[in-house]
């Protein structure tokens, strides 16, 4: 498979997608409540599906480069943040310790119930799957490949100009 534009904006949209549908079946159908810094670590998925989308909707070839560099920024800025978020929980690095809980609050009088019967999320206690890997270090994976992919797409298109 050659790394061009249309393969790595593919690759991209895909990988986004798929691991959006997981962290929502995790979170809505398996129950398993993310800490904040999980939700945080999706918003890099939304912008690079986004930007896939206008990659396959502008048909504009001058655009190609600029929208792959933006993508790159955002896995890069994305792995990052995972990275912050595996040190945290591995205790390598203090961080964020505080609980967070995903509770919408539309009736002040049912405030307390929610606080009561919310699952306390700490960040720095990871969520493992098959008692090996924890949900941060899989998307530290998933992020640094993406990451490498897309560099090398950058520099191979770089050398073609």
């Amino acid at each position: 498979m050659d790394l061009d534009y249309k393969n790595i904006f593919k690759i991209n949209l895909i990988i986004s997608a798929l691991v959006i549908l997981a962290v929502y079946t995790l979170q809505y159908i398996f129950n398993l409540a993310p800490c904040e810094m999980c939700i945080k670590e999706r918003y890099p998925y939304y912008i690079i599906v986004v930007l896939s989308l206008l990659f396959f909707l502008i048909k504009r070839k001058s655009l190609d480069f600029l929208l792959l560099i933006f993508t790159s920024l955002t896995i890069f800025i994305g792995t990052i943040y995972t990275m912050k978020h595996v040190g945290i929980e591995r205790k390598l690095i203090e961080g964020q310790t505080a609980c967070s809980s995903i509770s919408d609050v539309s009736n002040t009088n049912d405030l307390l119930s929610i606080i009561q019967n919310a699952p306390i999320i700490r960040c720095d206690e990871p969520t493992l799957i098959l008692n090996i890997i924890s949900l941060a270090e899989l998307n530290l994976i998933t992020m640094s490949v993406l990451l490498m992919l897309n560099l090398t797409c950058i520099y191979y298109n770089a050398r073609k100009r």
